[in-house]
């Protein structure tokens, strides 16, 4: 009896393995067809000369008008929000660190702290100043 259930698992697993390479295949193979009959469709209907003047200008001009529809739309919606939205400072900026703040950060005198932010390059020191356990 388990090895028949043993049989029946592994089958169906192997008709579920076997049905989906199936379909991915055959899947693959349908949407080129589709996309033959689609191409070969639209060229009959755009290019073609007797249909040139009917459905090639009137796709053209539908496509031509959404295309002019969508740029007025959102020009609109810029000027809108540059209206609504351009003059609002939303931005919150930390306040400046003191001279005394980082005089008692790194517990040097005011004129170590101005040098310090005069130069372009400050050399750390090897030792730690602030202190605590080694």
């Amino acid at each position: 009896m388990r090895k028949l259930k043993l049989l029946t698992g592994a089958e169906a697993i192997i008709g579920l393995s076997g049905w989906s390479l199936f379909s991915y295949f055959s899947m693959r193979a349908v949407t080129a067809i589709i996309w033959l009959f689609g191409i070969r469709l639209n060229y009959h209907y755009l290019f073609v000369d007797e249909s040139v003047e009917r459905v090639t200008l009137a796709a053209f001009s539908i496509i031509a008008l959404w295309a002019t529809l969508v740029y007025f739309i959102m020009n609109r919606w810029r000027h809108y929000n540059y209206k609504r939205y351009a003059h609002l400072t939303r931005r919150k900026f930390q306040p400046e660190v003191t001279l005394e703040e980082l005089c008692a950060i790194f517990s040097v005198s005011p004129e170590v702290v101005s040098t310090m932010r005069s130069r372009s390059w400050v050399e750390a020191a090897a030792v730690n100043p602030l202190p605590g356990p080694h």
